[in-house]
């Protein structure tokens, strides 16, 4: 089942869930508050989906952490889809494959697992299938893989290729017949009341037994 705005003027917020380690299951869900004011989950989509309209990155703290986010914005009818997120590997991908296109128009992005196990998502661009502006090899050399003397995994530093995926953000264009197409770089991409409240979430990321097999 896939999300598109069809009536009203509204703007409406949507997440990922289920990028936990060893999830079986995972979709896109709308933020909505409910009677008490506090932001739960609505709604099990596969996709979304509507015409290009902007990529806002900024930072965040949780937990005496900086964190980096991003807001992806589709447009239809005059309604706003927000799907916000960090830069965990399924949004890696998506901005990656958001980026190979050059030029953007009507936008569908579906998520699911991957045949790896791992959640993934995918960017269609004007109903094909966009290909990734960075290549495998590409995004492995922009990360730091940390070892112990075993050869076992510590960690991973994949600041350079965060900061490649946000730089090749900025060159999307629009498509043709999409005017829509704006990029900025907004700290807080939410307007009114709901920035003061939106939840914030650690950053949640599944890894490879061997990071070196995953693209990201």
């Amino acid at each position: 089942m896939g999300a598109t705005a069809n009536t009203g003027g509204n703007k409406k917020f949507y997440k990922v869930v289920g990028l936990k380690k060893g999830t079986e299951k995972i979709w896109i869900s709308e933020n909505v508050k409910d009677e008490s004011g506090k932001w739960v989950n609505q709604g099990e989509f596969n996709a979304l989906s509507g015409y290009f309209k902007s990529i806002s990155f900024g930072e965040y703290e949780y937990e005496g952490e900086k964190k980096k986010n991003l807001v992806i914005t589709l447009v239809e009818n005059g309604n706003e889809f927000c799907l916000s997120g960090n830069f965990n590997n399924l949004f890696k991908g998506v901005l990656n494959s958001l980026s190979g296109s050059g030029s953007l128009g009507f936008i569908e992005i579906s998520v699911g697992i991957n045949k790896g196990g791992y959640p993934s998502g995918w960017v269609k661009n004007s109903g094909e299938r966009t290909n990734w502006a960075l290549s495998v090899d590409e995004q492995n050399a922009l990360c730091k893989i940390y070892k112990d003397d075993n050869g076992k995994f510590l960690s991973k530093d994949d600041s350079k290729l965060i900061d490649k995926l946000i730089e090749l953000c900025g060159k999307i264009e629009p498509a043709e017949g999409n005017e829509l197409n704006s990029i900025g770089n907004a700290t807080n991409p939410y307007e009114g009341d709901v920035a003061a409240d939106l939840p914030k979430e650690k950053e949640t990321v599944m890894e490879s037994d061997d990071p070196d097999d995953l693209p990201f």
